[in-house]
C-alpha cells in the first residue's frame, strides 16, 4: 500500500522536514501554512474548511496575524512584521492562497488515497482523540494514521527543531502503528471521558 504524507500543525515544523526528506510524495495542505490548535483543526472539519479566515475575525497582533475566534495565526500567509495596514493590504491573496490549500486539504481527506498524518509537536492523548473523531466524523472511510511529533524533534537552535531527530522519525515511519491497530489501552481517551 502506498501512504501519502501531510502534515496537520499544530505548527508548520513537520512540514518543513516533510518536504524536505520526501518532496513531492507530500501534500501540501492549509495547516502547513499555519499554526493551529487542536481545536481548531476540529473547527476546520466541522465547518468543511469555509469561514475560518474571515476578515472581521483577523488581527495585527505582535507582528503576525492571527484569528481570535479561533486561535490560529497565519505567519507565512503575510509579511513579517505585519501591522493593521499591511493585513488589509494583503487580505485578498492571502485569502486566495488560504482557500487553494483548504481545498487541496478537503480533497485529502476527502479521497481514496491512505494518509499519514504528522505533528510536529506533542500533543495530550485527550488532543489525539479529538483528531481522530475529528477526521472519522468528516470523512468516515478514510484511511490515516496519526503520527505523533518525535520526541526530540522540538530540540535545536530554531523553529525547525532537531534536523537529524526528524530525519530518523520520518524515515521509521513504516514501523509505526496506526492507532486502529492499537491495543484498546493504548488508544486516547476522548477529553471529555478521560479520567481526571
Amino acid at each position: 500500500m502506498i501512504w501519502r504524507a501531510m502534515s496537520i500543525g499544530p505548527t508548520c515544523r513537520a512540514a518543513f522536514h516533510l518536504r524536505r526528506l520526501l518532496g513531492d510524495k507530500v501534500i501540501r495542505g492549509v495547516f502547513d501554512w499555519q499554526v493551529t490548535p487542536t481545536t481548531a483543526f476540529a473547527a476546520y472539519l466541522e465547518r468543511d474548511f469555509d469561514g475560518l479566515f474571515d476578515l472581521r475575525d483577523l488581527r495585527a497582533e505582535g507582528g503576525r496575524v492571527v484569528n481570535r475566534r479561533f486561535a490560529t495565526s497565519f505567519e507565512h500567509y503575510f509579511p513579517k512584521d505585519c501591522a493593521t495596514p499591511d493585513m488589509l493590504a494583503y487580505y485578498g491573496s492571502a485569502k486566495d492562497m488560504h482557500d487553494r490549500r483548504c481545498a487541496r486539504t478537503r480533497a485529502a481527506f476527502i479521497g481514496r488515497e491512505p494518509l499519514r498524518l504528522f505533528l510536529s509537536d506533542p500533543v495530550s492523548r485527550g488532543e489525539l482523540a479529538l483528531l481522530t473523531a475529528a477526521l472519522r466524523r468528516y470523512s468516515p472511510t478514510l484511511e490515516f494514521e496519526l503520527v505523533p511529533a518525535p520526541p526530540d524533534g522540538m530540540d535545536g537552535p530554531s523553529w525547525k527543531g532537531n534536523s537529524a531527530a526528524w530525519e530518523r522519525h520520518i524515515r521509521t515511519v513504516p514501523k509505526i502503528r496506526p492507532i486502529s491497530e492499537l491495543p484498546p489501552s493504548q488508544v486516547p481517551v476522548p477529553l471529555d471521558t478521560a479520567p481526571m
